[in-house]
C-alpha cells in the first residue's frame, strides 16, 4: 500500500479514489525489504519514474558499513539534506520498528528522538508517511505520544481470511485519525492487490460496507460498543443497529458489554 502511495504521488495519479493534486518527488527509505524484492514490486506496480527515489537498508549498508537508524541525529540530517538537495515533497519510512533503534516503544521521552526531526520536516514543507505494524491486538504499537502530531492515521485490516478470493493481498483502509479539518465522514475502503504470472500488480477497491468494517474490528478484539464507535468515528447508536442486523442475522451475541462473533456451524 504504500508502495502504491508512493508512485501515485510520484506520477500524479490515482489511488483508488485518491487523486494527487501533481506530480511530486518522492525519497522512500526502506529499512525491511530485500533490495531484489522491492525492485520487483516497483516494476510490478510501474512506480519507476524519476520522481521517485529509494534509499534501502541493505544497499546503504554494502556500500558504506552504516545501518539506517533514524533514531540517530547523523542520519536524521543526512535525509534531511537528500530530501531538500531533491527538492522532495514527501519521505515515506517504512518501517518505524526497523528504522528506528534504540527507543523504548511505550516510553514517551524516547519517542522525542524522533519527534523533533518529523517537526522539523514539517516546518519545511515535506510530508512523512510512517509506515508502522500493530500489535496482537491491532492497535498502533508503542506509546500514543506518537500520534500527537500527527495529522492522519491509516488503519488498515486484513480482509483475506473471509474471503473467497485468496490470491494476493486483501485489506481495508479505514482512517482512525482524521485532520480535524476534514469536513464529512471519509469511508472506508476494501483493496485487493494481485500479481499476474508476468509479474504486473493489479489493483481494485470499492467502498467497504460499515458493518463489514463492524464485523473485523469485532474478530480484531475491539468489542466494547464504546471502542467500536470511537475507531468507526460513528455514534453508540450506529454501532448498536449495526449489532442489531448482526444478532439478527446469527453471526453475532453480546456477552455482558462485549460483542462476541457466534462461531460458525461445521
Amino acid at each position: 500500500m504504500a508502495l502504491a502511495i508512493a508512485q501515485a504521488l510520484s506520477a500524479g495519479g490515482k489511488l483508488g479514489d485518491w487523486q494527487a493534486h501533481e506530480r511530486v518527488k518522492v525519497l522512500y527509505v526502506d529499512g525491511e525489504m530485500p533490495p531484489d524484492l522491492m525492485r520487483s514490486r516497483c516494476e510490478g506496480l510501474q512506480a519507476s519514474n524519476g520522481n521517485l527515489e529509494f534509499l534501502n537498508h541493505e544497499i546503504l549498508f554494502e556500500r558504506t558499513g552504516k545501518v539506517l537508524n533514524i533514531a540517530n541525529a547523523e542520519a536524521q540530517q543526512a535525509i534531511t539534506a537528500r530530501c531538500v538537495n531533491t527538492r522532495s515533497k514527501v519521505l515515506i519510512l517504512d518501517n518505524l520498528l526497523t528504522l528506528a533503534s534504540g527507543m523504548k516503544e511505550n516510553e514517551a521521552d524516547s519517542w522525542e528522538l524522533v519527534n523533533n526531526w518529523l517537526l522539523d520536516l514539517r516546518r519545511r514543507k515535506i510530508a512523512v508517511v510512517i509506515v508502522h505494524h500493530a500489535g496482537r491486538s491491532g492497535e498502533m504499537r508503542s506509546t500514543s505520544k506518537r500520534e500527537d502530531n500527527v495529522f492522519w492515521i491509516i488503519a488498515l485490516d486484513d480482509t483475506k481470511k473471509n474471503a473467497d478470493d485468496k490470491r494476493g493481498a486483501r485489506f481495508t483502509s479505514r482512517f482512525t485519525k482524521p485532520s480535524r479539518n476534514t469536513q464529512e465522514e471519509i469511508p472506508a475502503y476494501e483493496w485487493h492487490f494481485v500479481t499476474d504470472t508476468n509479474g504486473e500488480v493489479s489493483i481494485s477497491y470499492k467502498w467497504a460496507q460499515s458493518i463489514d468494517v463492524f464485523r473485523r474490528l469485532i474478530e480484531d478484539g475491539v468489542t466494547e460498543c464504546n471502542q467500536i464507535a470511537q475507531e468507526m468515528k460513528i455514534s453508540p447508536a450506529t454501532v448498536s443497529r449495526f449489532a442489531k442486523k448482526g444478532i439478527d442475522a446469527g453471526w453475532l451475541k453480546k456477552e455482558g458489554r462485549e460483542y462476541v462473533l457466534v462461531p460458525l456451524e461445521k
